[in-house]
């Protein structure tokens, strides 16, 4: 039984190797600066801040799933960012390391 294509629903190929794949695609001619895949532009790479792309994406102007409007400032914030206003920053993540003395014991134990 020869395989369906789940992008253009023909038989005899499969979505990876679609011939219709680009006559499918409404997207905007990709720009060869953002991703291709995702058309999404590192704007710091400290933080792994990224936006869409303003050249090809289908929709630039829209706000990523993560980020919403913090309601007193109005900056563009991650959705789980709750601090008050003016310090908005990445949560911190528990400390899960053993305790110095713990280290110690363990260390100590072992010669």
């Amino acid at each position: 039984m020869p395989a369906t294509c789940f992008t253009c629903g023909d038989r005899g190929h499969i979505a990876a190797d679609c011939p219709n794949n680009e006559v499918l695609d409404t997207r905007p001619t990709w720009c060869g600066i953002c991703d291709r895949r995702t058309r999404l532009v590192i704007i710091d790479r400290d933080n792994g801040t990224v936006r869409r792309c303003p050249d090809c994406h289908p929709t630039p102007r829209k706000p990523l799933t993560q980020h919403r409007r913090c309601p007193a400032c109005h900056l563009t914030i991650y959705e789980w960012d709750s601090s008050a206003c003016g310090q908005h920053e990445s949560p911190v993540a528990p400390d899960k390391r053993p305790s110095r003395e713990r280290i110690e014991e363990i260390v100590g134990s072992n010669s």
